[in-house]
């Protein structure tokens, strides 16, 4: 029943289909380029003859012109006028004939055209003035140049239909070409994943392997002592700070009153025990460049005038204390000997302490480690934020590539032709997945 109809009512002949792999694109390109430009070859070439034909008739024409007579009508001053012209405009004409043309369509008809502009120029400036002397000559030579006008405007149709055809190649391989970069890009971005992928792997395996020999050495006995050295130095160090402090905290103290005292005895005229004074406050700011023991020495040296002072009420004593130090000429010299000798002591043990743990093996070897730790930890969590990034370029770039391929495919339609139905194959829209697996 349907061929009936079929045969009835006539049925719409389907579209041919043409099928085309993504992978053979550029080369159905180039054969489309070249075909093009072959039809272009063989359409152009009637009026590319008949272009050279008149040239060639032209510059015939020009030549005749060299041994051309002037009748006796001629008016003397248009004659001397036309004489002086001619040979320079026969000279010109000449050499714009001459020009060489290409066997390719586009270039011949870019000579074509610059060689009937060069004419043309020629004949509206010295040929004006021929033609008023040579009619005829002239007409011949203008029907020539007209017909070189009528083939170039038939070449301009021609090569314009051409052209039209191969800049929508040249459309077509723009587009191809967007759509590969996006591909190759993404293909990249897939591979540095990967390696970033087996790098992460691989450096969580040492991550691991270093774990288990830090716990292997954390059972050693040799490392719990080096350890226990650690904590004593650490705590000694403690211990120094705070000597230093209370040290600072009597020298500010003792600093006070001894400027009191300086003053006053400049006040009484005594310079010279201003001047001891005076020296004991600034070796109290830098104690180590006397020394403790010529420290303590000068301290008790000036401790009688300072005594005098205060039980001669020249100075007071004004907080807890200074009433502490200086009720009795013993407590400074006692806290300053304490502190000195308290922080000598303890600076010769941290410095025998570090000694044996710069030179303890399983220290040197667990520092190591964590040196290395650190390192692969640091590259560990750079190479987990490239992986993101590069996730989120190709999600971009795959985002982008079903445009680029209907760009393609849009491109390419009107080369193949609107009778004809295009089927595109291989796209790549979705290469360059990563694993489904996460690093992180």
């Amino acid at each position: 029943m349907g061929s009936f109809f079929d045969r009835l009512f006539g049925r719409k002949p389907e579209a041919p289909v043409l099928v085309l792999e993504y992978a053979e694109i550029p080369q159905w390109l180039d054969g489309r380029e070249i075909d093009v430009r072959n039809e272009m070859i063989g359409q152009t070439a009637g009026s590319r003859t008949a272009i050279a034909h008149a040239i060639e008739e032209a510059r015939n024409r020009v030549n005749q012109l060299r041994t051309v007579e002037f009748g006796d009508q001629t008016p003397p001053k248009l004659k001397r006028v036309v004489e002086t012209s001619l040979q320079p405009f026969v000279r010109a004409m000449d050499i714009t004939l001459s020009r060489h043309f290409s066997s390719d369509p586009i270039e011949f008809y870019n000579d074509a055209v610059e060689v009937l502009k060069g004419c043309m120029k020629h004949m509206k400036g010295q040929g004006k003035y021929i033609a008023a002397v040579l009619p005829e000559e002239m007409k011949e030579l203008r029907s020539c140049l007209s017909h070189i006008g009528t083939e170039i405007n038939k070449l301009t149709e021609e090569i314009g239909r051409a052209q039209q055809v191969m800049d929508k190649i040249r459309e077509a391989r723009d587009a191809y070409r967007a759509l590969e970069e996006a591909a190759g890009e993404c293909r990249a971005k897939g591979m540095q994943w990967k390696r970033l992928w087996k790098d992460i792997e691989r450096d969580e395996a040492r991550l691991t392997a270093i774990a288990e020999k830090v716990a292997g050495i954390e059972t050693d006995t040799s490392y719990r002592a080096a350890r226990e050295l650690q904590a004593r130095a650490g705590a000694l160090e403690q211990e120094h700070r705070n000597l230093r402090e209370r040290y600072h905290s009597i020298a500010s103290t003792t600093g006070g009153v001894l400027r009191r005292a300086a003053y006053a005895a400049e006040r009484q005229g005594t310079t010279e025990s201003a001047h001891r004074i005076q020296k004991v406050m600034q070796m109290l700011d830098t104690p180590a460049t006397p020394g403790p023991d010529i420290l303590i020495r000068s301290v008790r040296a000036i401790l009688p005038d300072i005594r005098a002072m205060v039980d001669g009420n020249i100075i007071v004593l004004k907080n807890k204390s200074e009433l502490h130090l200086f009720s009795d000429d013993a407590v400074l010299i006692k806290e300053l000997e304490t502190i000195c000798q308290g922080h000598a002591d303890v600076g010769d043990e941290i410095d025998a302490l570090n000694t044996a743990i710069a030179h303890s093996e399983p220290l040197s070897v667990m520092r190591d480690l964590k040196q290395r730790e650190e390192a692969i930890r640091e590259k560990h969590a750079g190479d987990i934020d490239r992986m993101a990034t590069y996730e989120k370029e190709m999600y971009e770039i795959r985002a982008r590539m079903p445009h680029l391929s209907e760009e393609l495919e849009r491109r390419i339609q009107p080369i193949v032709g609107e009778t004809t139905r295009l089927d595109l194959r291989g796209l790549p829209v979705s290469e360059a997945e990563p694993p489904s697996d996460s690093a992180v």
